[in-house]
């Protein structure tokens, strides 16, 4: 159920998505032999996109534009190849949808496990 700024209450159901494809550069610090540190950045693209269906009227809303991304993080090397780490990130970009401007992208972190040759 959705309510509106008057109080007015209505049955549906909204879905929404964003998508990024993040261009940039990353630097690489080896300050052991088994330990690395990085940071990188660089411009991305992103998109979103909502649709539903509120009191049996369907609606769809698609956009993109242009942002940027920043991350840090690091990583062991194991077993000579095998690399273990944590990474953080943020990654912003405007987005209008039906004329309105909403920000995309957001914090986040991850762990990896990469294979490296």
């Amino acid at each position: 159920m959705f309510t509106d700024p008057t109080g007015a209450t209505a049955q549906g159901a909204i879905g929404s998505s964003t998508q990024e494809l993040a261009l940039g550069a990353r630097k690489v610090f080896e300050p052991t032999r088994r330990l690395r540190l990085f940071m990188g950045g660089g411009p991305t693209l992103v998109s979103g996109a909502v649709k539903g269906n509120v009191s049996n009227q369907r609606f769809s809303a698609s956009g993109s534009g242009v942002g940027g991304w920043a991350d840090v993080g690091a990583y062991l090397t194991r077993w000579e190849r095998v690399n273990v780490g944590l990474r953080g990130r943020y990654s912003y970009g405007e987005v209008e949808l039906a004329r309105t401007t909403l920000r995309a992208g957001g914090p986040s972190g991850a762990f990896q496990v990469g294979y490296h040759f």
